[in-house]
């Protein structure tokens, strides 16, 4: 029942769209990107990129794991602001601010977060969500429940297929067993491959629950083995060609240790 006009977990970002500039135009991030308030937001956007950014910790908390998520869309903004852009890539990016959750009230965040990601896709805007933990997918599949022939693919050492915790609340380890039950319930089929699964990050029991919902996953061993990169193109090549809607999620525990020591689980 809720609308784009009643966000109320919704905060402007905090980042400021400058940095470095050599004197040319659009050749950095930050010369494509400006903020956006939702009131503005109308069809003469449609078809742009949106960014925007789920402030989020208590997913990883209820899943007793090491916080400082919910800073994340404002660090990953400040890395990437003065990158340099492909010469050829000239549409412009709008930063439509967070969706944050507050009082440890996530269902309520993940609900606001989904209608934000509906939104945005019935304007057919290429969407980008900064997270948070990975409760954040959770939240951008509630906005993409209405559309046809979804398929996910997801980066991550783990499943996040972990059963709900009591009183039916989630967190950061179970986002698509809530999608897998979803899917359920409106008759939708769960199109949903892992890469880069890690053996001692999930235990057997979750490798079974996989097996049983007809997951398609490689591991992080396979990937690395002769070949294995090659095989793991393979396989998203074929979802691409077989699927009009593809929500790519990348868990930055995929990366090794030294690549991303902050992560909640960084071994």
């Amino acid at each position: 029942s809720l609308s784009i006009d009643h966000l109320d977990c919704w905060n402007p970002s905090e980042i400021s769209w400058t940095g470095r500039d050599d004197g040319l135009p659009n050749e950095r991030f930050h010369h494509l990107t400006k903020a956006l308030a939702w009131n503005q937001l109308n069809e003469h956007q449609k078809g742009k990129h949106a960014l925007l950014g789920f402030c989020s910790d208590e997913g990883v908390k209820r899943n007793l794991g090491r916080i400082g998520a919910s800073k994340g869309p404002l660090k990953l903004r400040e890395s990437f602001k003065n990158l340099a852009l492909d010469p050829h890539f000239k549409q412009e990016i709008l930063d439509l601010g967070d969706v944050c959750c507050h009082s440890s009230d996530l269902e309520k965040a993940q609900k606001q977060l989904g209608v934000a990601v509906s939104h945005l896709q019935t304007l057919a805007m290429k969407t980008v969500v900064l997270g948070g933990g990975h409760e954040t997918a959770w939240g951008v599949c509630q906005g993409l429940m209405g559309l046809e022939d979804l398929a996910i693919i997801n980066l991550d050492a783990h499943f996040d297929l972990r059963s709900l915790l009591e009183g039916g609340k989630g967190s950061s380890g179970t986002p698509f067993w809530q999608m897998a039950q979803a899917c359920g319930q409106f008759q939708k089929k769960f199109n949903y491959t892992v890469l880069g699964v890690q053996a001692a990050a999930n235990t057997s029991s979750l490798f079974a629950r996989a097996d049983k919902l007809g997951v398609r996953y490689l591991s992080a061993q396979q990937i690395r083995e002769a070949n294995g990169s090659k095989t793991a193109h393979h396989l998203v090549d074929e979802i691409l060609k077989k699927h009009k809607t593809v929500y790519l999620s990348i868990c930055l525990d995929v990366f090794a240790q030294a690549f991303a020591p902050g992560v909640s689980a960084p071994q």
